[in-house]
């Protein structure tokens, strides 16, 4: 499903659990509660999107944009949360104890 375009579409009830997404446009979609794990988010697009309890552990999300996404109790995990934050340029920086 590698670059494909959704567009003003609901897409509750569907599971794109470990699938290639990369360079997908999802635009003023619906994903609520929509289980994405462990899927190649690369360069995804969402625009306009619902994303209220969509899943999105496991993922791959460098490159991703969320642009006036409505985002709540969307889950990503530790890993998804630095690929991403690195992909926008941000460091992680170690705190030195002592």
């Amino acid at each position: 499903m590698e670059g494909c375009t959704f567009e003003k579409q609901k897409l509750i009830g569907s599971t794109f659990v470990k699938s290639d997404l990369s360079s997908t446009y999802f635009i003023n979609c619906d994903l609520t509660k929509v289980p994405m794990t462990t899927c190649d988010l690369q360069r995804v697009v969402f625009n306009h999107c619902k994303l209220t309890g969509t899943v999105l552990s496991g993922s791959n999300l460098a490159g991703t944009l969320f642009q006036d996404c409505k985002i709540g109790k969307t889950e990503i995990d530790l890993d998804g949360f630095i690929s991403f934050g690195q992909s926008k340029g941000f460091v992680l920086e170690a705190q030195n104890e002592g």
